[in-house]
């Protein structure tokens, strides 16, 4: 009845209804480059109701019985006509239902966007000339990148990747690049089995600046993930994707790094969560057999393997929480862009990777002049973690801070040191206040 009573739409009324949504449902809008509409949204724009009206007063060549299969196939190609104005719909039946491939199947359809050819559009049987051209050109706003788990994906630079944040929250930043948080909205996900996600799903998008770098890091992963043996506690990536020269690695969305989770970051860490000194060493233990694993344990079909991290820190083992068995959640290595995979070396755990010295708190002294360094170097790296993790399970976040402050002081405690690395001077010396700290830790063990 109610739509008995409702006004008939003129084509005027539809046509800018339909331009007005389309306009609407668009995302990244800041970024033309980066704009795209999710199919989510033209299957809102395209009701039951719509589809009839359109039918009506368009005559495009199908009827009411045909909306099932316009909304299943042709609503990306359906749109993208209407945006760039086409007005021949008097043959959209003939031109798409209608056609079929040598397989027998309709080959005109929302998946065929991206793989026209402009010569085949610009024919008088298909769009035609200028339609030809602005279809090409507009075709990627409704067609985003379907991500597929455990792929390297590439596109050119018109093709638009599917994150439906109109602004990116900036994790971190580095020389590579940055790792944003982003959200793939339904539909545009393919995950284990090649099925498609049904809801949103929130990733980690790690963005390089220099392809170099990228192909280095995704050669590292792609071995790691093509292994015989994996470890839950090293954190593996869900796909890669190039579009033109923007390079990607997509991998699973943490609440914080560990670095965060030290320091009592505030706004994503649950301040009421308690845990225990035990809690802390069961995890730092997790971290340690899985830097374990990839020194030792890791195998491909032909070759024993071992793999260096060569950047381990805080910053670069990522957290977990996953409701309430772990109160300090789950700890994951990530981070391979640096890291060194070679064939088993028997009898030598140092490795010659590179004269140019690599600087950073955590980093072994032969590292940060340049020497030899490898499985021992990660070692080192480990123990100045594990360091301030006991010093949070002892102390509180408070003691902790003191310690981070002390190792940036003199040996006097009073004056500022250059840096505040573990180890100082040449030839290296373990920084006198982690010395001192050890220390008081390991007198407090006897007195227990």
């Amino acid at each position: 009845m109610a739509s008995l009573l409702r006004p008939r739409r003129s084509m005027k009324d539809l046509d800018d209804k339909i331009l007005i949504d389309l306009a609407s449902a668009m995302q990244n809008k800041a970024t033309p480059s980066e704009t795209f509409i999710a199919r989510e949204s033209l299957a809102a724009i395209w009701s039951q109701e719509i589809l009839k009206d359109f039918i009506r007063l368009k005559k495009p060549g199908f009827r009411d019985d045909d909306i099932e299969v316009i909304r299943e196939d042709f609503l990306q190609i359906i749109s993208l006509l209407c945006y760039i104005g086409w007005p021949n719909w008097a043959y959209f039946g003939r031109i798409f239902l209608a056609h079929y491939g040598l397989d027998g199947r309709r080959d005109r359809t929302d998946a065929k966007i991206g793989k026209f050819q402009l010569g085949d559009l610009e024919s008088d049987a298909f769009l035609g000339r200028p339609w030809a051209h602005k279809f090409l050109s507009d075709q990627y706003i409704f067609s985003p990148i379907v991500l597929r788990e455990g792929e390297s994906l590439d596109f050119s630079r018109e093709w638009r990747l599917p994150f439906i944040n109109e602004e990116s929250n900036e994790i971190r930043q580095g020389g590579y690049g940055s790792v944003t948080e982003e959200t793939i909205p339904r539909g545009y996900y393919r995950g284990p089995h090649g099925i498609l996600s049904n809801t949103p799903v929130r990733i980690a998008r790690k963005r390089f600046a220099i392809g170099q770098y990228f192909r280095f890091e995704v050669k590292n992963l792609k071995q790691l993930r093509s292994a015989l043996a994996h470890h839950d506690r090293i954190l593996p990536y869900l796909a890669t994707v190039t579009v033109g020269c923007d390079f990607n690695i997509i991998s699973p969305l943490a609440d914080m790094d560990l670095e965060g989770f030290l320091s009592g970051e505030q706004g994503r860490y649950p301040n009421d969560r308690c845990f225990t000194m035990k809690d802390l060493v069961t995890e730092a233990a997790n971290v340690a057999d899985a830097l374990n694993f990839l020194h030792e344990d890791l195998r491909s079909e032909e070759l024993g393997l071992t793999c260096c991290h060569r950047d381990l820190k805080p910053a670069n083992i990522l957290v977990f929480f996953e409701g309430n068995m772990l109160p300090v959640g789950k700890w994951k290595i990530t981070d391979f862009g640096i890291s060194s995979i070679r064939q088993t070396e028997s009898t030598n755990p140092s490795i010659r990777h590179t004269s140019v010295p690599l600087l950073g708190p955590y980093q072994a002294p032969e590292v940060c002049s340049g020497r030899e360094s490898g499985r021992r170097s990660d070692v080192w790296s480990f123990g100045c973690i594990l360091a301030r993790v006991l010093a949070l399970g002892l102390q509180g976040r408070h003691g902790l801070r003191d310690l981070d402050m002390r190792r940036g002081k003199s040996a006097d405690g009073m004056s500022d040191y250059d840096h505040d690395y573990f180890h100082r001077e040449v030839p290296a010396v373990l920084n006198p206040h982690i010395q001192a700290w050890v220390r008081s830790f390991s007198m407090s063990l006897h007195s227990i």
